[in-house]
């Protein structure tokens, strides 16, 4: 049985926040943080140890993230991964035909139909 990765994204590249991806797992394959910044020299061990004590903290065990940092304090780093755990939930446990609405797709049109062609007439 194949399984589907299901992503959830938020955040922004503007100076001072940061974008968060995370991508769904296997069940038992763990979790991995991919960090870019341009302060990954001096504070990208923190910012990893935090994504990862906020994301076990919610029961987030299998998922890549990938995070592009642009110089986001904690506040902006804990709130977009809280974010982010809530899209990949949501989108996890909605049906397939909501699931690109739940990661922030534009949902899919339905066709519409006129009364005159279901049979109604004025």
């Amino acid at each position: 049985m194949t399984s589907t990765t299901v992503e959830a994204q938020a955040g922004s590249l503007e100076s001072g926040d940061l974008l968060v991806l995370l991508r769904s797992k296997g069940k038992g394959e763990g979790l991995a943080i991919h960090l870019h910044s341009p302060v990954k020299a001096q504070f990208g061990e923190h910012i990893v140890h935090l994504v990862e004590e906020l994301l076990v903290e919610k029961g987030i065990t299998d998922v890549d993230v990938l995070i592009n940092d642009r110089g986001a304090l904690d506040y902006a780093i804990r709130a977009r991964i809280a974010a982010c755990v809530e899209r990949l939930r949501a989108a996890l446990s909605c049906p397939a035909e909501r699931l690109r609405a739940a990661l922030g797709h534009a949902a899919p049109e339905r066709p519409r139909t006129s009364p005159e062609s279901e049979g109604h007439r004025p």
